[in-house]
């Protein structure tokens, strides 16, 4: 089907989905809502998915080995992100592009789909 669609394989493609698309609106709005400057985001280096939506809004500021954290997870290598409020705009904005994205992908698909059933 991608191959009919013209897409590469998935990895190369652009990322934007649902996830990715809600994670940019998840971080605008609380740095919108509550008084915070800025908001420290930790994801572990071995969960692919969510660096990758992440990586759509935030570069990783560094990554860090982090023995005792605030929380119940086990020592690990996490990518850190900063994300500032004066940049809330921005999150919002590219969680809109990313979901026209993915709607012109999807329709892409669907009439590549149509195509293929009329042909058979």
């Amino acid at each position: 089907m991608r191959q009919a669609v013209g897409q590469g394989p998935k990895a190369q493609t652009t990322g934007g989905g649902v996830g990715a698309c809600l994670i940019g609106l998840c971080i605008a709005h609380y740095l919108e809502k509550f008084d915070v400057e800025r908001l420290v985001i930790q994801a572990r280096t071995r969960k692919k998915l969510i660096n990758r939506a992440l990586d759509l809004y935030l570069p990783a500021y560094k990554t860090c080995y982090f023995e005792n954290l605030d929380s119940l997870s086990a020592p690990d290598d996490f990518h850190v992100r900063f994300a500032c409020r004066d940049q809330h705009h921005f999150y919002q904005e590219r969680a809109q592009a990313l979901a026209r994205q993915r709607n012109a992908a999807l329709a892409k698909s669907a009439a590549c789909l149509r195509f293929l059933i009329s042909t058979n």
